[in-house]
């Protein structure tokens, strides 16, 4: 009977443990990569604005080919909303909610499978002369206490790789078209 008191007391100790540290975790990330394009800063903004294009490029469905993809209201520009559901990327969508454009394209990003999840992804692009853009991709978002806080720890790892991919598939597009 006392090992089973302290068995219980070691596992309530570490239920305490696993509270107390994730309330000094970060409650947020940011995880944010730049490239610089040889393209203008309008057709990189007409790319990353047009969810019709996004197939092409996007990291995550090059990793998961088999996922079902779909764009719904506009496909392009403000209020366009693209899905998406496959084993690997879950479910979600994107929706665009502001825009100035050949400057700043900010959206919404909503996970509901494998679990619920919110972010802001946002695009800052920059004429650097009238061939090139710097591109940069932010995304950043809240982490619920306690279990997201732990999350924390790994998700810039988890999104850094993706996204330098992400903007070399991007470059790689955007330089080779005509």
């Amino acid at each position: 009977m006392k090992a089973f008191k302290w068995i219980l007391v070691g596992l309530l100790g570490l239920v305490v443990l696993f509270f107390l540290i994730a309330q000094f975790l970060p409650d947020s990330y940011r995880v944010e990569h730049s490239v610089t394009i040889k393209a203008n800063v309008e057709r990189v903004y007409d790319v990353l604005t047009n969810f019709n294009l996004r197939r092409n490029w996007d990291p995550w469905i090059e990793e998961d080919p088999d996922a079902t993809t779909r764009t719904s209201g506009n496909a392009q520009g403000l209020g366009a909303v693209w899905s998406w559901q496959g084993e690997q990327v879950g479910t979600g969508q994107l929706m665009i909610v502001e825009t100035v454009p050949g400057e700043r394209i900010e959206s919404e990003l909503k996970f509901t499978e494998p679990r619920e999840m919110e972010s802001s992804v946002i695009w800052d692009l920059r004429a650097q002369d009238s061939m090139t853009t710097r591109v940069n991709w932010l995304v950043e978002g809240t982490l619920d206490y306690p279990t997201e806080r732990y999350f924390g720890l790994v998700i810039e790892d988890a999104l850094s790789n993706d996204m330098k991919r992400g903007l070399q598939n991007l470059k790689r597009i955007l330089e080779s078209a005509p």
